[in-house]
């Protein structure tokens, strides 16, 4: 049985909104986020470091791991010697996204938070891109295969900030829970 539309209340994403205007005070820079996941860190550490071999000195590159990468600490000096910075696990993704004007990943869910910081989007062709192809499709995305790909798209002009999240005052929420307690309660 379909919910009723006046029953459905979009609250958006608020923890994105709060750490959006936390950070709207900060100017993006000429960096390239790469946002790591598990199932695919390996191939990525792969790519991204034959990435940084191709960079200019004007491109920053920084490589935010998954908070549940467990691997040992031998990529991390792979990828720092590759002049990579690679932050720390707890560092904040969302005034990373605020700082940079690029972002490159694969599938992960953090691409679409990248999205609502104007952050210009790449995908890798590794296994798990296909979940990307509406962002793709809709020209939110670009798909790249090699570094080349990637400089290639970095010039093109596609990233606007992307609202997938519906912002919703905290008063909505809480005047349609009400309702529905009121309604409940028959009073």
């Amino acid at each position: 049985m379909p919910i009723p539309s006046t029953n459905v209340l979009p609250i958006g994403f608020p923890y994105l909104e709060k750490k959006r205007r936390t950070y709207d005070h900060i100017e993006k820079r000429e960096q390239l986020l790469i946002i790591s996941q598990p199932a695919i860190a390996t191939s990525l550490d792969d790519f991204v470091v034959d990435l940084a071999t191709h960079v200019d000195d004007g491109l920053h590159i920084v490589y935010k791991p998954h908070p549940q990468d467990k691997r040992d600490v031998m990529y991390k000096d792979r990828l720092r010697g590759s002049g990579i910075e690679v932050v720390d696990l707890d560092a904040d993704l969302y005034e990373l996204f605020a700082r940079s004007t690029y972002q490159l990943g694969v599938f992960s869910t953090a691409i679409f938070e990248g999205l609502a910081f104007s952050c210009r989007t790449l995908i890798v062709d590794l296994p798990g891109a296909e979940f990307m192809t509406p962002l793709i499709e809709a020209e939110r995305a670009t798909l790249v295969q090699s570094p080349a790909d990637v400089f290639t798209a970095m010039g093109e002009s596609r990233g606007s900030a992307l609202e997938l999240f519906a912002p919703v005052e905290p008063s909505q929420i809480n005047d349609f829970l009400s309702s529905l307690v009121i309604n409940d309660l028959n009073l």
